[in-house]
């Protein structure tokens, strides 16, 4: 099995996944030879849903309008599919380009309220 670590991004940025993948890699150059292992140079799945999740709120609006009651796929910061039912989509995606971390939200103008009762203290 191979042990992989991950590398924390400066969040205080706004980077696009291929930008936070090429500041890293600048930053191992940087750095003497052999000091870290190539598998460092990766962003964990959470920083990659993270930072489609950021591109997601940002473009929510232009979203809404082409895309209002589907499902879609982001990767890299585009939309590379999009389509009503889940299931169809994400085998789509998966076949064409690998099991990796994508995110796949539901276009929806919708706001989630919950409500969460708190415990109640006998006086």
């Amino acid at each position: 099995m191979v042990k992989t670590q991950t590398r924390q991004v400066n969040p205080s940025k706004s980077l696009s996944v291929r930008e936070a993948i090429r500041q890293i890699g600048n930053e191992m150059a940087n750095k003497s030879p052999g000091a870290r292992s190539r598998s460092e140079a990766f962003l964990s799945e959470e920083q990659i849903l993270g930072l489609a999740k950021k591109y997601f709120e940002e473009n929510k609006k232009n979203l809404l309008k082409k895309y209002q009651g589907k499902y879609i796929a982001i990767l890299n910061n585009q939309v590379i599919d999009s389509d009503r039912d889940f299931s169809r989509l994400a085998a789509r995606v998966y076949k064409v380009y690998g099991y990796q971390t994508i995110y796949m939200p539901l276009v929806d103008g919708k706001k989630i309220v919950m409500k969460i009762p708190s415990p109640r203290v006998g006086f």
